[in-house]
């Protein structure tokens, strides 16, 4: 919602507090890389949800599984590549098999390891 001034953004404020929404304060320049920012997070936790329901298929209980992934912290070391390819062509269905590896290649970006990225990549092209 853009204001033009401090009695435009009370307004805004309140209209929003009503909706149970908040404001992000952002200038004009940084509007839609604000929108691909809450996109991308919302993406992230989607693909979180797929992963605890193909987790669930395989413990068989839901619950177990949102256990199990609340127990999980962040991917605090990646596994070598021959690990995370076992485990990529263990996966059955094409689209989790596509988006673990590329959420894995993102993170090997993300964290400058050449190896994880370039399995990523060449198993992209097959």
């Amino acid at each position: 919602m853009t204001t033009v001034d401090e009695l435009g953004d009370t307004i805004a404020e309140l209209l929003l507090g009503e909706l149970g929404a908040s404001g992000v304060p952002c200038v004009d320049e940084d509007r839609l890389r604000l929108a691909a920012a809450i996109t991308y997070v919302e993406a992230v936790n989607s693909l979180q949800w797929d992963a605890v329901r193909m987790l669930g298929e395989l413990v068989g209980d839901t619950q177990e599984a949102d256990d199990i992934a609340a127990s999980r912290g962040n991917l605090s070391r990646l596994p070598d590549a021959a690990s995370l390819r076992a485990q990529w062509q263990a996966i059955d269905n094409p689209g989790q098999a596509r988006a673990f590896r590329q959420v894995l290649r993102r993170v090997a970006e993300t964290r400058h390891n050449q190896d994880i990225e370039l399995w990523a990549i060449q198993e992209e092209k097959l």
